[in-house]
This record gives structure tokens, C-alpha cells and sequence, in this order.
């Protein structure tokens, strides 16, 4: 059974929406878009009672049209009717594998909060949540709401633009003369709906403004209404009708202009419906209408005055073609028939990708994920990928399936949802929290009628003989916690990490696999692994991606589910060689093995250069790698003291201990050169490895000469002064897109000083990539972005212009430029809105070629943007763009010469 429901989500009051088509359109939606395309389903029409079953889709829609049973208490009176009627009862439950989709606007009011807590096992059993509004609201709803339930879900919301009919609104062609132009308005009239700042925004200028409320109590015609203090004069339309035909003709006959300056009214549907008839939008950002051409208000009425002035004197052939423009995209972006296409493509999605293929075999068409488009500090990870998807929560159901009454301790999740799979999988679960639960926690379970299986922990429970163990993204484990944890476990004996996605979170996957466990990674969007001991049924994970080059370099290592790597096959057989031969970690000789291998097969130019050789196991791989795969002949040099390290300084400590306090100390890590000679030989590279015995003080400036450029640096130098010799001696030799890895980033603390000071005092910000607890790796970039922080309280058409000056330079440059752009995180969602605009915008001219398109990265944070008081200095050697940008009031420009590149 398909059922459907439709409803008014937070602006019941605005009649002027009711238009004639709306329930036409949706009706005809349903049948087309579902009926024919899924004919084994019957549409229920906006039915008062709707009962969910495992197998239903339940889709919201908001609109402002509603059958009568709705239209007087919208999405409230339906869930109280829910529950009124036992339609849905609390304890009806909701089966991990169920496929309910419900369509659902995040910012409820408050006063329906209440219902929704009858929904709880249900919000937290379905897969997906299609919530349908612009991306600043649904941005700015999950940042404010503190509602526990909202927050419990957020991470199963996905967003779909609001859409229009708009074949079924007449259009305009033609625009009054300068001079005679008039501005239409709806909205309800009052100072928190910024109706004030609408009217002093066209005070005194040569227009007309007019409104349509069914707020007011007046009679139609000129009126004076006070609001916030002041008084206003504007043509009174009154309540209006979208779908009277004399109203449209009205608009088309005299509306040149839809003006809106609310802060707290989203108004997107009212933007993208007289968009459809030919109007240009004048609209704050807060209106949630995301598009090129439409011009951008401030809340400030003075400065508005400015940009609707500008916009009175255009052309008309220049309004013609900003409407056109604007058509088009809401035809493209806005459509009904576009949204609910991709709503059906998703929702057919995930029902195939979830859908059961016989015993123990779930299917999945995730993408792998992509580098996050926003910079972190020096590169660095996010600290956790948010709470497990539904893939993910079926795997954990299914690996509980054979142990039927056995313990499972459950630590790092704060929702209860895979204590909630590992319940219905028929456990005994102990979920571990961090905080005193309240009392509801546990209502969930039993109202699936599982509460007899959950046992609630404020603290770590004695131990016992856990046949399974989740450690969920809310909780990192030091190694002495997962070595203790897993004293206590009998075989067999299974362990579950989410959010392997993150390097910090395989920290436990890499200790037990060092112990000798069997481990796997699943290839869930943000990755599950698990290791266990003994004979354990693994449910198969059938990926429609297979390609390993899309792992994330950090799992490189591991055995991925249902994905054939011929390629760790290769890696495994050499591991077995080096590994007598290294103290490196798997992760760590892995990621060796695969850079190595890549800059080969893209013939990067230049030798590799191994600073804390030891016994040489690593440098071996290498050259091993180098002697299958690279194109041109090229030398790995091989650069230690082969007699141990030098001592340490009081900088170079680990957790705050002194080196010598935890056993490395002057001489320790002792290998003689015989070691490496051994390795070489027994791997038939010995002709490619050139030793460089001594101290990095000495021998490194003696040897920079015949080292020449380097392709690949990898640097295991332990301590501060060692780290800093590297890349003082070796750093410029390193060639554009040349990568360096540092072995000990994370574990010695003089190493990451050494590092971040050579950062700092050359200015470069390379992202660095996280490997394991110890290492990092990072590319030397040919050109480091141009870094611009503009203004983004200023007007956005301004600064369009000022960003559209920079790109336009940027683009005809050569080679071309990366843009690197400073945004706080709440000027993200505006940042991207305006880049976009511009980018399209560009894309038009003809001086642009076709074949160049910018490199633009948005950077939420940089080291120096707390001493320039959220302005950074512009890092330029290119005089042309210095010249472009010298005169834009929102950079400050210092040119810094890139050292030696």
C-alpha cells in the first residue's frame, strides 16, 4: 500500500495560496509518477488515517492547499488523528528491514512536537526522511533545533527543492517603461515577517508597492497601515487567489518586480510562482530562493533603496533576458515534474539497494565518498562521519542473527539505534552511555517489544565474555582501552567499528589486526569495519562500485567486502617479505605502496627519498614497486645514521612524556647497513637503493645535489631537530604535485611542531591526509591557492561583481589558478549560493573559453583568521591578478613570494 498525505507545514494562515491547480497537479503526480510507474501500489488520496506497515512509503508534501479535513489544523490534526484513532499505535513496530519514507519538513512548531514523540520507533526504524524546502532553511533549521527527537534523525534527511506548476501560470513578456515600474508583495504583514523593512525599502523612491494579505482588515485600495512604530503607505490588494485568471492578467498587465525582505518567512514558493509569470525576484538571502539573476536585498532599507534604484533604471531588453534566464533555471531546478522524478529516483534507490536478495544479502549503490569540499585546519579529518545509515544498521542486524540470547556491549551511540538492531537481532544487549540516560531512553524498546533485552550502563560494565562488541563513532578507544576490552572475549568473538571513513576511528581495527584478528572493511558510505576470531557467517555487501583507487588511502590495506583488488594481493605478497624488516604499520607500508605506485604510473618526474631508513623493510617496498611499475629510470635514496638515533630533546615527547621515559632514547632503533643490503637482495633492488649513512645534518646538504628532485619524501625522523632538517634541506627539491609522508606526525610531539612551524613560516597550507595514529601524508602543490576573504555582509550584487573580477583574471591566466575563498561556517550556505551565481554567470561570456573551469575551495578556517579580523592576507606572485584585486575594499593584498617553486 502507497499511502500519500499532504500538508501546510508553518504558514497555515496564508489563504492567498490556495490556488486552483494545486490539487490537480498533486493528484496527477500521483498517478502519473507512481501509478504508472509502480503499478503494484495503490495511491491512498490525503487519506485522515494512515497506517503503516513494514513495506509502505509514507510521503509528505507541503503545500498550502489542503482537503478539508486538513486545512483547518494542517500536519498537527493529522498526527493526533494518528493517535486519536490508533491508526498508529506506540508499540506498533518497525523492522530494520522495512522501507517507510517519510516526508517531513524539519522545522515543525513547537506545539506538535508532542505527537511526534508516538512516532519515535518509527522516525528511528525509517531509512530515509524527504524533507522538501530550500537549503538555507533546512542549514539553519538542523543548526538551531535542540529537539531531542530531530537531532536523533537529522542524519537521515534528505533535501529536495520546492516546486511549481508552472505550465499553469500565464507569463510575461514585456516590462513598463522606466519610471512606471511596479513591485508586488505577499506576505503577512508585520515587523517580524519584515514587512517594515519592505516598505521603508521602496520609501521615496519613483514606484508602486503592492500587497496581498489576508492579514489586514481593510478594504482593498490605497491604505495606511502602521507597523513596528510607523506608518506606510501601499496599494491593499487584499486576499488573492492564484488560480483567478483577472488576478494574473492584473500582475502581468502591471507587476514588473516580486519584492520580499522577510528574515523569518521563507516565502519560496511565492518567489518561484511569480517567477513562473515573468517577475524578477528582489529578495533577502533568508528567503531561501537560490539562483543566478535574481537580485539580492540586505536587511538594511537604505542600502536596498540603492539596489532596487539600480534595478528601476535597467533596460528592458536587460529585464527580458534576467527573466529568461531565471525561467529557465526554475524550470530546470523548480519543476514538478524534475522534483519528483529525482524524489522517485532516490526512493527507487534505496529500496533496491536495501532490499533483501535472499539470506544474508543486502545490496548497496552508495557512491564512495568524495574529499569533503571545505578545508579544515591544516587538513585535517572531521572528528567523527555522524551516526550509521541503514546499510550499515542492516549489517550489524544481520551479523546478530545466529547468536540468538548472547551478550553484546554497545559503546558510542548516542540515538540507541544499533543497540536497537542488535536487540531485534535477538541479543542481549548492554548499551553503554555517557551521561544519565532520562527515563524515555528506553521506550523505544519496549515498544517493539524488546525491553527485556536492554540493559542500560552509565559506566563501563563489569567484564564479562561479549560475543560482540559495537564501538560506535560517538567514542575513540585509546589502545590500552581496546587491548583491555578485548581481554575478557571467548571465541568466537566479534568486533564492529563504525565510521572507518574517519583515519581516527581504525585505530582498534589496526590493533586487533596487528594481534593477529581477521578483519574486513564493509563499503557502506562511511565505511564499517570489523575484526573477529573464530568461524563468524558474514552477511555479503554487494557494492555496484568496484574500483580500489576510490578507497580511502587509509583502508588501503584491509580486504573491502564484494570489491576484487588485485592490487593488495600484490601489496600482502611484498608485506610478507619487508615485514621482518620494518617497524612501520601495515597502513603505513601500504600507503608507501600505493604512492609509490602512483607516481609511476603517472611518470612523475624525480627520485624517492627515504630520511629514517632502519633496517630498510619500507625503502624495499618501494623500490620494488618502482622496479615493476616506473617508466623512467629513477634512484631511491636510502638516508640514516645506521647506528641508531641521535638523542632527543626535551620538545620531543609522546603525551606529554619525555622520549627517554618511554624507552627511545640515544642509539635506539640500532640496524646496521647489512640489513638493508639483505632486504635489497632478497627483493632484486639493490642496483636502485643508494645508501646515505650519517647524520641528516651532515649528510643531507652534501647530498642535495645528487638526490636532485624528489617525487616522493618520506620522512621518519622521529625528533623536532631531525623533521626540521628534512624539510629545511629537501623541501624545495620536491617537485608540483610531489607527496611527502611523515611517519610520526601524530606520536611524537616534536615532530608535528617541526612541521607546523615550516608550515607557518613558509605560508603554505597544504591539507594533509591522516594515515593511522602515527602518520600523515600531503601532496606539495605546483600553485597554492589564491586565498580571498570577502565582505560577506556587503551587497551580494556587489559582491558578485568583486568575486566575478577575481575568477574572470583567475580564468585567463595559465596555467590556471586555484581559488581558495574564506567563509566562516555560517556563511557557507551564502558563499556557495554567490560562487555559484557567479560561476554561471562566467560561463556565458565569450571571452571565457569553454574548455576552463575554476578551481574554487571554500576554507572555514586558516590559522591567521583570528588576527585579521575574519579578512585574510591575499597570497599572490602573480602581478596581473594583484593589479585586479588592488582596488577591491574587502582584501588586503600582500604579495608573498612561493618559496623555490
Amino acid at each position: 500500500m502507497l499511502h500519500f498525505f499532504h500538508t501546510d507545514y508553518f504558514l497555515r494562515e496564508h489563504s492567498y495560496h490556495h490556488y486552483e491547480f494545486s490539487n490537480r497537479e498533486i493528484a496527477k503526480w500521483i498517478e502519473y509518477y507512481f501509478s504508472q510507474r509502480v503499478p503494484f501500489h495503490q495511491a491512498n488520496w490525503c487519506s485522515g488515517r494512515v497506517t503503516v506497515h513494514p513495506d509502505d512509503i509514507l510521503l509528505g508534501h507541503p503545500t498550502y492547499d489542503h482537503p478539508p479535513e486538513l486545512r483547518q489544523d494542517g500536519l498537527g490534526s493529522l498526527l493526533r488523528d494518528w493517535v486519536k484513532n490508533n491508526a498508529l499505535t506506540p508499540d506498533a513496530p518497525c523492522h530494520p528491514n522495512s522501507y517507510i519514507f517519510m516526508a517531513w519538513v524539519p522545522e515543525f512548531p513547537v506545539e506538535w512536537r508532542p505527537s511526534l514523540v508516538h512516532l519515535e520507533s518509527q522516525l528511528l526504524a525509517v531509512p530515509k526522511i524527504f524533507t522538501i524546502c530550500s537549503q538555507l532553511w533546512f542549514d539553519r533549521t538542523l543548526a538551531l533545533t535542540d529537539d531531542s527527537i530531530q537531532s536523533r534523525v537529522r542524519h537521515k534527511l534528505i533535501r529536495s527543492n520546492m516546486g511549481v506548476a508552472m505550465q499553469n501560470l500565464p507569463r510575461k513578456f514585456t516590462y513598463r517603461p522606466v519610471g512606471d515600474r511596479q513591485l508586488l508583495h505577499i506576505s503577512t504583514l508585520g515587523s517580524y515577517k519584515g514587512f517594515d523593512n519592505t516598505c521603508a525599502s521602496v520609501e521615496g523612491l519613483p514606484t508602486v508597492l503592492h500587497v496581498a494579505s489576508k492579514s489586514l482588515q481593510a478594504d482593498v485600495g490605497w491604505v495606511n497601515a502602521t507597523i513596528g512604530g510607523k506608518t506606510y503607505s501601499f496599494n491593499f490588494l487584499g486576499a488573492i487567489d492564484n488560480g483567478d485568471r483577472q488576478f494574473n492578467q492584473w500582475v502581468l498587465d502591471t507587476c514588473d518586480f516580486y519584492l520580499h525582505t522577510g528574515t523569518m518567512d521563507a516565502q519560496a514558493t511565492a518567489i518561484l510562482e511569480n517567477i513562473a509569470r515573468g517577475l524578477i525576484p528582489l529578495v533577502t538571502p533568508e528567503s531561501g530562493f537560490e539562483a543566478p539573476d535574481a537580485v539580492y536585498l540586505t536587511h538594511n532599507p537604505n542600502d536596498n533603496r540603492q539596489i532596487i534604484a539600480r534595478i528601476l533604471e535597467a533596460s528592458e531588453e536587460e529585464l527580458r533576458h534576467r527573466s529568461e534566464r531565471l525561467y529557465e533555471f526554475v524550470q530546470r531546478e523548480h519543476h514538478w515534474e524534475v522534483i519528483t522524478d529525482k524524489i522517485w529516483d532516490r526512493i527507487q534507490e534505496d529500496m533496491e539497494r536495501r532490499r533483501p536478495v535472499g539470506p544474508s544479502v543486502l545490496l548497496s549503490y552508495d557512491p564512495m565518498p568524495e574529499s569533503p569540499r571545505v578545508i579544515l585546519p591544516n587538513g585535517a579529518m572531521p572528528q567523527g562521519p555522524g551516526q550509521p545509515d541503514q546499510s550499515e544498521l542492516q549489517i550489524i542486524y544481520q551479523l546478530c542473527l545466529p547468536w540468538l540470547g548472547e551478550s553484546a556491549l554497545v559503546l558510542g551511540d548516542p540515538t540507541g539505534e544499533m543497540a536497537i538492531h542488535a536487540a531485534l537481532g535477538g541479543m542481549r544487549v548492554h548499551w553503554v552511555v555517557d551521561n544519565v540516560v532520562d527515563h524515555d531512553a528506553r521506550a523505544p524498546f519496549d515498544r517493539m517489544g524488546i525491553g527485556d533485552r536492554l540493559t542500560v550502563h552509565n559506566t563501563s560494565p563489569e567484564p564479562q565474555p561479549w560475543r560482540l562488541v559495537v564501538v560506535g563513532d560517538g567514542v575513540l578507544l585509546s589502545k590500552a582501552e581496546i587491548l583491555g576490552l578485548m581481554q575478557p572475549l571467548s571465541e568466537p568473538v566479534l568486533v564492529i567499528f563504525t565510521g572507518a571513513i574517519a583515519p581516527q576511528r581504525t585505530v582498534g581495527l589496526d590493533q586487533l589486526r596487528n594481534r593477529g584478528w581477521q578483519t574486513l572493511i564493509y563499503p557502506t558510505p562511511n565505511y564499517l569495519g570489523i575484526a573477529w576470531r573464530g568461524i563468524i557467517p558474514l552477511p555479503e555487501y554487494r557494492t555496484a562500485l568496484s574500483p580500489a583507487h576510490h578507497l580511502p588511502l587509509h583502508l588501503g590495506s584491509y580486504d573491502v567486502m564484494g570489491v576484487e583488488r588485485p592490487e593488495l594481493t600484490e601489496f600482502l605478497e611484498l608485506l610478507t617479505v619487508v615485514r621482518p624488516f620494518t617497524m612501520l604499520g601495515i597502513s603505513r607500508l601500504y600507503a608507501l605502496y600505493a604512492l609509490t605506485r602512483t607516481l609511476c604510473e603517472a611518470d612523475l618526474p624525480g627520485t624517492i627519498v627515504e630520511c629514517g631508513t632502519c633496517a630498510g623493510g619500507a625503502i624495499a617496498l618501494m623500490a620494488a614497486v618502482v622496479k615493476k611499475y616506473s617508466q623512467r629510470p629513477r634512484r631511491l635514496f636510502a638516508c640514516d645514521t645506521f647506528a641508531g638515533i641521535p638523542a632527543p630533546e626535551d620538545v620531543d615527547r609522546l603525551e606529554g612524556k619525555p622520549a627517554t621515559e618511554v624507552g627511545v632514547g640515544e642509539g635506539t632503533l640500532n640496524a646496521g647497513l647489512d640489513y638493508l643490503n639483505l632486504i635489497a637482495q632478497q627483493l632484486g633492488v639493490a642496483d636502485l637503493i643508494v645508501p646515505v649513512e650519517g647524520l641528516f645534518a651532515q649528510t643531507l646538504p652534501q647530498w642535495r645535489h645528487e638526490i636532485g628532485a624528489i617525487a616522493l619524501l618520506h620522512a621518519d625522523g622521529d625528533w623536532y631537530q631531525s623533521t626540521r632538517e628534512i624539510l629545511e634541506h629537501l623541501f624545495d627539491q620536491v617537485v608540483p604535485d610531489g607527496v611527502i609522508q611523515f611517519d610520526d606526525y601524530h606520536y611524537w610531539e616534536g615532530c608535528q611542531k617541526a612541521v607546523d612551524e615550516f608550515w607557518q613560516a613558509r605560508s603554505l597550507t597544504l591539507p594533509h591526509h591522516t594515515i593511522d595514529e602515527s602518520a600523515i601524508w600531503c601532496v606539495k602543490t605546483h600553485l597554492l591557492p589564491l586565498l580571498v576573504a570577502p565582505d560577506w555582509e556587503s551587497f551580494p550584487e556587489s559582491l558578485c561583481e568583486q568575486l566575478a573580477e577575481v575568477i574572470l583574471v583567475l580564468l585567463i591566466q595559465q596555467p590556471l589558478r586555484p581559488l581558495a575563498v574564506y567563509a566562516r561556517p555560517s556563511q557557507v550556505p551564502l558563499a556557495d549560493t554567490l560562487l555559484s551565481e557567479v560561476i554561471l554567470a562566467l560561463a556565458m561570456r565569450p571571452d571565457v573559453p569553454d574548455d576552463r573551469e575554476p578551481e574554487i575551495q571554500i576554507m572555514t578556517e586558516h590559522p591567521a583568521a583570528n588576527s585579521v579580523m575574519g579578512r585574510l592576507a591575499l597570497e599572490c606572485d602573480c602581478p596581473i591578478v594583484a593589479r585586479a584585486l588592488d582596488y577591491l575594499p574587502v582584501l588586503t593584498l600582500s604579495k608573498v613570494k612561493e618559496s623555490s617553486l
